[in-house]
């Protein structure tokens, strides 16, 4: 309703045991772009969202700019012979385009709620 949630979220375990125990068994059916909030269903995020997201998710070291690719690539590798995909194909092909320019920002950003005079 108000756009992409933009943070990291960290779940911690004791052992693998544990995952399980915890219902987590098929957390790797997600992956750390779509918990993160990205994704391609149409209806959701605009092109500048998702990049946003995708900017967030490596600005913050939630994952690395090569580990984004290769989650990009693999969802395009895995659909691009589905012909109900080919517009969900065409928006990660334009995002893994735009990951791989995209230069990572090391400083930094504060929101600031105002400016007043002392």
């Amino acid at each position: 309703m108000y756009g992409p949630l933009l943070g990291k979220i960290v779940i911690f375990f004791q052992d693998v045991q544990d995952i399980h125990d915890r219902g987590f068994g098929q957390i790797a059916s997600e992956s750390i772009l779509r918990t993160c909030g990205y994704t391609v269903r149409q209806g959701s995020l605009t092109e500048r969202e998702r990049r946003r997201v995708l900017a967030n998710i490596m600005d913050r070291e939630i994952a690395s700019k090569s580990c984004v690719m290769e989650h990009i690539q693999f969802f395009i590798n895995s659909h691009y012979k589905q012909s109900n995909r080919k517009i969900a194909v065409a928006k990660w092909r334009s995002d893994l385009d735009w990951v791989r320019n995209y230069h990572i920002d090391t400083q930094r950003r504060f929101l600031i709620a105002g400016v007043r005079h002392a």
